[in-house]
């Protein structure tokens, strides 16, 4: 259970964690708060792949782990939390179950709520797939409440490894020290695989906003595409691959990234600078 505390944390990292950016046009789903980012110069775009970067946490999101508790388990499963409440899952036949917190209380935050879905199996390639949906399904701390709201896809195997998750819907977030704001998601899919190395490769597309108290400078959407397999680095960016986002495409290499923008002109990024909003 302490790896859903430090998978939540993760997850809401992003929103602490996200650059500055300048926004224009309008989005059209129901699930994203905010205009496109606008990405035409070298400012924009160091904020723009500072605030990707940390959106990739999503590939850790409380999500994932959440519904790897319940995907082995093909009859009902029943743990008592850490400091008290619960977690059951029941499952039929069919794969459908339901999974329910009830006041698990873990290392100083509070989980509540139903998660929805149904698993399937392929045993014969070891893979699982899996739908779920989370509605009103809080997280508390002393100082923090987070509200999930979206739906899941998984697949993958019964190691975890590559993992493919495809998000839709919203998180909303209340946080006396962080401030408050939502995350759409709209077909938001991480692709995280490292069976041939620690930090693995990503492959990152769909559509992921952000409106927030804490930066303001940070707020709208993005709309991700990656074009060749994104390789992770240790100092928290991408050492090789392209990502196109809002139409600027960034070619990672080493610490650098080279950015065209749409109008065609380029730049260079040093991705190790610290990024500054205005």
């Amino acid at each position: 259970m302490h790896t859903i505390y430090s998978l939540i944390l993760a997850f809401f990292s992003v929103t602490l964690l996200v650059g500055c950016s300048n926004e224009t046009g309008n989005t059209d789903s129901s699930n994203l708060d905010g205009i496109n980012v606008e990405i035409e110069n070298i400012q924009e775009a160091q904020n723009a792949i500072d605030s990707i970067t940390s959106i990739t946490n999503i590939s850790s999101s409380p999500t994932s782990y959440l519904s790897s508790k319940n995907a082995p388990y093909r009859t009902a499963y029943n743990s008592n939390c850490t400091y008290g409440g619960s977690f059951t899952s029941d499952i039929d036949n069919d794969g459908n179950f339901i999974a329910t917190y009830t006041q698990c209380k873990e290392y100083g935050y509070t989980i509540d709520g139903q998660m929805n879905g149904i698993n399937s199996y392929d045993d014969i390639n070891d893979i699982i797939r899996q739908d779920a949906s989370f509605s009103n399904f809080t997280y508390m701390s002393s100082d923090t409440n987070i509200t999930l709201n979206f739906s899941t896809n998984i697949i993958t195997n019964y190691n975890y490894d590559p993992i493919d998750t495809t998000m839709n819907g919203s998180i909303l977030f209340s946080s006396t020290k962080f401030g408050s704001g939502v995350m759409g998601y709209e077909n938001f899919r991480v692709i995280e695989d490292t069976t041939q190395s620690l930090l693995g490769t990503i492959d990152i597309s769909g559509k992921v906003s952000i409106d927030s108290t804490i930066n303001v400078c940070s707020n709208g959407t993005y709309d991700l595409e990656t074009l060749e397999i994104l390789t992770p680095d240790y100092t928290g960016g991408f050492s090789a691959g392209t990502l196109k986002v809002n139409g600027a495409v960034f070619v990672f290499d080493g610490i650098n990234a080279k950015v065209t923008y749409p109008d065609g002109s380029t730049d260079i990024i040093d991705q190790t600078q610290p990024v500054v909003c205005n």
